[in-house]
């Protein structure tokens, strides 16, 4: 199964989202979504309920295909979601404004170290430790009431836009910018705490 490793989250699979040990990044295995229905869900969580602060989100990416929005999470309610477009660049909706970088695009079949930070009102988005964006966001961030966060998919689009490939090392952080300026990927897995 698929476990948080820090054992603050409880994650359901749904379709046949699992572990593989056909790549990974670190350990023995990571995460394996075919694109056909595959995410994890959990329901709403203080944890990711990041408002108008900081946070930051990263992870190692293997994609073997890349479909018109490849969902790396996403909130229902509201709908918003970071996502690897069909053109390689990743790409955040806040729910009103898309931010999508416009260089160092991702490849298929390689790993690539992603990362989302926002301090203050400064969101940046890296690849492999070289930012690839930086915006203005003051937008507050975090499914609200009831709704499911997903990885690998976003709620909003249920049918639609799933991730095809490989998710490594998923770290998210509520109330800390980890990235601000351009950074050396970690070498080894993240630390549980």
């Amino acid at each position: 199964g698929i476990f948080d490793q820090t054992a603050k989250n409880i994650l359901e699979t749904v379709g046949d989202a699992k572990i593989s040990t056909a790549q990974y990044k670190y350990g023995t295995a990571s995460m394996y979504f075919d694109g056909n229905g595959d995410y994890l869900a959990k329901p709403t969580d203080p944890l990711y309920m990041f408002g108008t602060g900081d946070f930051t989100a990263e992870c190692w990416v293997y994609p073997t295909a890349l479909n018109a929005y490849n969902m790396i999470f996403g909130y229902s309610t509201p709908n918003q979601y970071w996502a690897i477009r069909n053109t390689g660049y990743i790409h955040f909706y806040d729910g009103t404004t898309a931010f999508e970088a416009s260089s160092n695009a991702i490849s298929t079949n390689t790993w690539t170290h992603i990362a989302i930070s926002r301090q203050g009102t400064t969101l940046k988005q890296f690849v492999n430790g070289v930012q690839a964006l930086s915006s203005t966001c003051g937008t507050a961030i975090g499914s609200a009431g009831g709704a499911n966060i997903w990885f690998g998919a976003s709620a909003a689009y249920v049918s639609q836009h799933f991730f095809t490939g490989y998710i490594d090392d998923f770290r998210i952080t509520k109330g800390y910018a980890r990235y601000t300026s351009n950074f050396t990927p970690p070498t080894s897995a993240l630390k549980d705490k």
